[in-house]
């Protein structure tokens, strides 16, 4: 199961506390702030598969951590985005810029694989780092039912890692 780092050739599966806020990480901003990643987990214990059911960016301003996006999956899969408390419909065909810098926007998914559930995919330009995220239903059940149940997150990393980054990743 899920979740999974890839990187080139190489994957390596990691677990953390299902329901909890984890850091996964975080970076300096040109500006001397700090940006984080971090996301909250659910799985089956009986399976020990685990996945992403949200994904959440903050800014560190001075020891003042703010929320700026954090999407979710909805219980019919779908991304639910909210960037600086507004939500952002799936169907937006703008790029969104928060207060703090950070821009979204949302694009159809070219290579879109069998278990996405959308074919939309975010695009995060975090202030120095660039993420996509899209939804996918999990493939490991029989029942089509359970892989809903089982609808997550996905991220890619569209530019390399800032070298100023600390943490799981």
């Amino acid at each position: 199961g899920d979740p999974m780092f890839k990187y080139n050739d190489t994957s390596r599966h990691f677990w953390v506390n299902p329901g909890l806020l984890t850091p996964l990480m975080s970076w300096a901003t040109p500006e001397g702030s700090r940006m984080s990643l971090a996301g909250v987990t659910f799985g089956r214990a009986n399976t020990g598969n685990q996945w992403f059911n949200r994904i959440v960016v903050s800014l560190d301003v001075d020891h003042t951590v703010r929320d700026v996006l954090d999407v979710r999956t909805k219980e019919d899969g779908m991304m639910n985005i909210t960037l600086d408390g507004s939500q952002i419909p799936l169907s937006s065909q703008d790029v969104h810029t928060s207060a703090t810098g950070v821009k979204i926007a949302l694009s159809e998914r070219m290579d879109r694989a069998e278990s996405a559930i959308s074919k939309r995919q975010l695009h995060i330009e975090a202030l120095g780092f660039k993420i996509s995220v899209y939804s996918a239903k999990s493939a490991k059940f029989a029942s089509s039912r359970e892989n809903l149940d089982a609808a997550h997150l996905n991220m890619d990393f569209e530019s390399a890692i800032p070298q100023s980054a600390k943490g799981l990743f």
